[in-house]
């Protein structure tokens, strides 16, 4: 019996998840872990450095901003819309030829991050000034310090995102999943162990032992399924040409993303010191619940999207499409709306009452506040731009991001001339322009399937929306009468209380209603719930379960 409980429990992180909801369930699970560990290394680093030398937090978290655009460009470029599709298309053709091309564009990839790696680290102190112009002399010092060891850690980076998309492709996604708890877990060493040695590149350090550990995680699994590495750069092969015609327009896509963050940057570094680091820690707790459910959803569907679409199953392509949309839509409108009636105990909770100052705890309210949106339009954005990469179309989204940018500075860039509430306009003009681009991608897209009848995604959502306010209305009466008769939210304790018994409250109404509207997600969660407490039973034992035939 115990036997067997190790023995099918260690199949767990191999098995293949066949179908996008369990596969996006065990993403969403392995990602809510990974959030609340990057909410602990926050918490930690914050608690270190905010009271004590703000100036050195707002170079650490700048110091990101330069080798992230490399990685993002270079890197998420070839991977995120180009090398899946392709090299799935390639792995049902022939295995040996889908793994040359697979070695040909990581080494690729590699030879051409060393050389602007390399330009990177000798150049550090000017790009510091280039990007950070508000800094002082001492901080942009630092700031280029501290990049150097973080070029370094994108490097396993690189390699460990490859081994990502591999898995991916292969529908292998808890271990891939699993992978960025490891990083995080790297960074709180840093913080705890480094830290009262070093200072602030205690949790420097840390990223770098996090991007190993990243790395070295998934690299058993991808052997296990057989990849073989070949020493060869092969640009003759179909597969390498495919994914190297793919790269830049997406490439480009990310360099506008990459150049709002360095616009952000800029005119964050010149704010009050400390208040980019609030921004940085704003959007950061936003992101988590927008990537929980756009990115994982999205990245459950992208292999199965790429299938149908490569095969011209049109019918099947619509009805994924739908379902990954409105299961990510019935999980984000009521986590934006609960999370923007809980913002500040939220953050209270997340980053310290005592350690955490009051007023940073109310700037960072109000930047969450105006990122609320993101929750909702950055789960469509990550749906609906795999929906177009799954045709092997980077252009379009790269067209719509353009015009996201155009919006983003006229709001930014204004606002902040005119106002003297820079970090709120900063968040403010993030919202809005990524709202335009859900808008305009969900538009191009329904086009280009030619979707003439919406009533299969507009019915339930308006379902959706109801409970959603119905939700909203419940956590804040509950809120209300907690923090006045029930809780002393100056403690540790009252503050969870708090939280978990008015989110409780708000997502129960919010399932109830969901049930009671007979919607299909209301019961794939309660079918999920139960799954889950019978999970003993499934670890006994596991099958792998044979490719799909169609």
């Amino acid at each position: 019996m115990i036997k067997d409980i190790f023995k099918n429990g260690s199949k767990i992180f191999s098995k293949r998840q066949s179908s996008i909801f369990s596969a996006a369930a065990i993403l969403g699970f392995a990602f809510s872990a990974s959030a609340f560990l990057g909410i602990l290394r926050d918490r930690l680093l914050y608690a270190k450095f905010f009271a004590c030398c703000p100036g050195q937090l707002d170079a650490y978290n700048a110091a990101f901003r330069i080798p992230d655009i490399v990685f993002q460009l270079l890197v998420l470029g070839a991977l995120s819309a180009a090398f899946i599709p392709v090299f799935g298309e390639e792995l049902d053709k022939n295995e040996e030829e889908a793994y040359i091309t697979a070695s040909s564009v990581l080494n690729l990839l590699f030879i051409v991050f060393l050389v602007l790696g390399s330009l990177i680290i000798v150049f550090s102190k000017p790009l510091s000034s280039l990007v950070a112009i508000g800094f002082t002399t001492q901080q942009t010092y630092l700031m280029s310090q501290l990049m150097k060891i973080i070029v370094v850690s994108q490097m396993f980076f690189l390699f460990s995102n490859f081994l990502t998309s591999i898995l991916q492709t292969n529908q292998r996604f808890l271990v891939p999943a699993l992978a960025p708890m490891i990083y995080n877990l790297g960074i709180i060493l840093g913080i705890q162990i480094l830290s009262p040695i070093w200072g602030i590149w205690g949790p420097t350090l840390g990223v770098l032992l996090g991007a190993v550990l990243h790395f070295l995680i998934q690299l058993p699994l991808v052997i296990k399924l057989g990849f073989r590495y070949f020493p060869v750069i092969n640009l003759k092969l179909t597969g390498v040409k495919k994914i190297l015609a793919l790269m830049p327009p997406r490439t480009i896509a990310l360099a506008i993303k990459e150049l709002q963050a360095t616009i952000i940057l800029i005119i964050g570094s010149s704010l009050t010191v400390g208040y980019l680091s609030l921004f940085y820690l704003g959007q950061r707790l936003t992101s988590f619940f927008s990537r929980v459910f756009g990115v994982t959803i999205g990245q459950a569907s992208l292999p199965v999207l790429s299938k149908e679409a490569s095969r011209k199953k049109m019918s099947k392509y619509k009805e994924t499409l739908f379902s990954s949309f409105l299961q990510a839509m019935f999980l984000a409108l009521p986590t934006a709306a609960i999370f923007l009636i809980l913002r500040i105990p939220l953050v209270r909770l997340a980053y310290g009452a005592k350690e955490f100052p009051w007023k940073a705890t109310i700037v960072t309210g109000q930047v969450i506040a105006f990122l609320v949106p993101l929750v909702v339009s950055g789960t469509i954005n990550d749906i609906l731009g795999r929906g177009f990469y799954a045709f092997q179309d980077t252009k379009t989204p790269l067209i719509v991001s353009w015009v996201s940018l155009i919006v983003f500075i006229i709001i930014a860039v204004g606002g902040s001339i005119f106002s003297h509430v820079g970090v709120v306009v900063l968040a403010l003009a993030t919202s809005i322009s990524s709202v335009v681009q859900s808008l305009i991608l969900m538009f191009l897209l329904f086009k280009k399937i030619k979707i003439k009848k919406l009533n299969r995604i507009t019915v339930p959502l308006l379902k959706m929306i109801i409970s959603s306010v119905a939700s909203t209305i419940s956590v804040w009466l509950l809120l209300r009468g907690l923090d006045l008769y029930v809780f002393d939210t100056t403690r540790i304790s009252g503050l969870i209380g708090l939280t978990s018994i008015s989110s409780f409250g708000g997502i129960l109404v919010y399932l109830s209603l969901g049930l009671a509207f007979q919607l299909q997600e209301a019961r794939a969660i309660v079918k999920l719930a139960k799954s889950v407490l019978v999970w003993p039973r499934d670890i006994l034992p596991i099958h792998e379960l044979p490719p799909q035939v169609e």
